[in-house]
C-alpha cells in the first residue's frame, strides 16, 4: 500500500495549493474536541478517524497539535476484533508513531492483542468463509504488525479460484457475480505475490473498463444502477497495479470526480449523494492522486505482470 500512497501523493503534488487547503480545512474541521473524527450519524468512530489521518498523510498535511489529539482517541480505544477496525486501528497507528504523535513501545501490548485477535477471526477458522476483501485486508493487517499472514499459499489458492469468466473476481467462493472492489482487492494481493499471471492480468484489466459507466464513474458490479467514489478508485487502483491506466477513459473518470467534490472541500459517494465525509474525501483525494500522475506516466508500478508480458491498455 505504501507504493500506491506515494504514487497519489506524487499526483497530489502537482495540483494547486487551493485543492490542498479546501481538503484538508475540510478534514481538519470535523475533528472532535476527543481527537477523533465522526462518522455521518455524529461522535468519534475510530473507522473514520482512520480515514481522516489517511486523508492527512496524501495530502502531506502536517498538523501536530491534530494529530496529538488525534493519538489521545487512539490510545483510549480497546484493541478491537473485527477486521475492518482492526485495519483502522493498526494504520493509525501507523501514521501517528511515523508521525512523532504516538510512541511504538507505547503500542505494544495493543499490536499484541491485535495479533491475536486476527489469528481467531472465525472466517480463518474455515477459509472458505473468507470474503476476497476480507483476504486482502488481513494481508494489509499483517503487513502493519511486521509478520507473514498464516495460510498466505491457501488463501492465494482460493483467490485465484474466484476469477470468474468475464475477468473479474467475486467476494466468495460461490459468488457468481463479479465486482470492481473484490477485483481490485485480489489483483493487489495476488501481484504483490507475484501470483497473477498476463492471461489473467489481461482479463481483470478488461473486466475493471467494462465497469465505468457514461457519467466516467465506475460501479460496484456489472448490474450497479450508478456509478460510486469507492469503486472508482479500487477500479483505478487495479489498474495502476496492472500497468494499466489507460483501461479506463481518464478524462471520463476526472468529470465524475468533479460530480461528486464538494466545493466547500470533501467528497460524496454518488452524485446523488448530499453528505460528504472523511471516507468519502479519501477515495476522491487518491482518485485525484492517480489521475494526476497517470496523466503525466500513462502507467503505474513498475514489473508488474501486464508489462512483463507486453500487454497493452487502449484507451476506450
Amino acid at each position: 500500500m505504501q507504493s500506491l500512497t506515494s504514487w497519489i501523493q506524487e499526483g497530489l503534488a502537482g495540483l494547486s495549493g487551493k485543492f490542498h487547503a479546501r481538503h484538508a480545512g475540510f478534514v481538519a474541521g470535523l475533528q472532535c474536541h476527543d481527537g477523533g473524527w465522526p462518522a455521518r450519524q455524529g461522535g468519534s468512530d475510530l473507522y473514520y478517524t482512520s480515514f481522516a489521518l489517511r486523508c492527512m498523510d496524501l495530502l502531506r498535511h502536517d498538523d501536530p497539535p491534530a494529530t496529538t489529539r488525534a493519538a489521545g482517541f487512539v490510545s483510549r480505544v480497546l484493541a478491537p476484533e473485527n477486521l475492518a477496525d482492526l485495519f483502522c486501528f493498526l494504520s493509525a497507528q501507523e501514521m501517528l508513531v511515523r508521525r512523532g504523535s504516538l510512541k511504538l513501545s507505547n503500542v505494544g501490548a495493543a499490536r499484541k492483542k491485535c495479533a491475536a485477535a486476527l489469528r481467531l477471526l472465525p472466517a480463518w477458522k474455515d477459509p472458505s468463509q473468507a470474503g476476497t476483501y476480507d483476504i486482502f485486508l488481513a494481508s494489509e493487517c499483517w503487513k502493519l504488525l511486521g509478520e507473514k499472514m498464516p495460510d498466505d499459499e491457501e488463501a492465494v489458492r482460493r483467490l485465484l479460484d474466484r476469477q470468474r469468466a468475464d475477468g473479474g473476481f467475486s467476494d466468495s467462493e460461490s459468488g457468481i457475480l463479479s465486482g470492481a472492489n473484490p477485483t481490485a482487492a485480489a489483483v493487489m494481493f495476488l501481484s504483490d505475490r507475484g501470483r497473477l499471471d498476463g492471461e489473467r492480468a489481461g482479463k481483470a484489466m478488461r473486466f475493471i473498463g467494462t465497469m465505468q459507466k457514461a457519467d466516467g464513474g465506475f460501479g460496484a458490479h456489472g448490474g450497479a444502477p450508478c456509478s460510486d467514489l469507492l469503486s472508482t478508485f479500487t477500479g483505478l487502483v487495479a489498474l495502476w497495479r496492472l500497468d494499466a491506466p489507460g483501461a479506463a477513459d481518464l478524462s471520463g473518470a476526472a468529470r465524475f470526480l468533479k460530480l461528486v467534490a464538494c466545493a466547500e472541500g470533501g467528497f460524496r459517494g454518488t452524485a446523488q449523494d448530499d453528505t460528504t465525509d472523511v471516507e468519502y474525501t479519501y477515495y476522491g483525494l487518491g482518485t485525484a492522486g492517480i489521475l494526476a500522475t497517470a496523466a503525466g506516466k500513462r502507467t503505474g508500478p513498475r514489473g508488474c505482470a501486464c508489462r512483463k508480458k507486453g500487454l497493452t491498455a487502449e484507451r476506450r
